[in-house]
């Protein structure tokens, strides 16, 4: 695992929830949920603007227990931030959540933060 600041331009990096780490491998990155509930209004917001042309992409998928959601928002070139505010996931105790960072085209390498509605 290849612990880091900034998502990867060519490789898919997940995120950490209640916290802060990027790294290559969703194990060592995923938190273990203490409460059930359900997930929604996914915000992600990038430390810069993604430069460049159309096609250079980071697409942001909640993950629980290893498996993606659909829980999701890209953000494009010229762009710094996105939001799903339609998608939600019920999620139980005990599971693990984690941000999968996928990027497309060779976007910036970015620091990412992100949030999601937890009730």
């Amino acid at each position: 695992n290849t612990f880091t600041t900034a998502l990867s331009t060519n490789t898919t990096n997940y995120i950490a929830a209640f916290g802060s780490g990027i790294g290559t491998n969703e194990t060592f990155i995923s938190q273990v949920l203490p409460v059930g509930g359900t997930l929604s209004q996914l915000n992600v917001r990038l430390g810069a603007l993604l430069t460049g042309t159309a096609g250079k992409v980071h697409v942001f998928t909640v993950m629980i227990n290893g498996s993606a959601t659909a829980v999701t928002c890209t953000i494009a070139a010229v762009a710094s931030t996105c939001t799903d505010p339609i998608n939600t996931m019920l999620v139980t105790a005990g599971q693990t959540i984690s941000l999968r960072a996928s990027p497309s085209g060779n976007p910036d390498a970015v620091t990412a933060r992100w949030t999601v509605k937890y009730q």
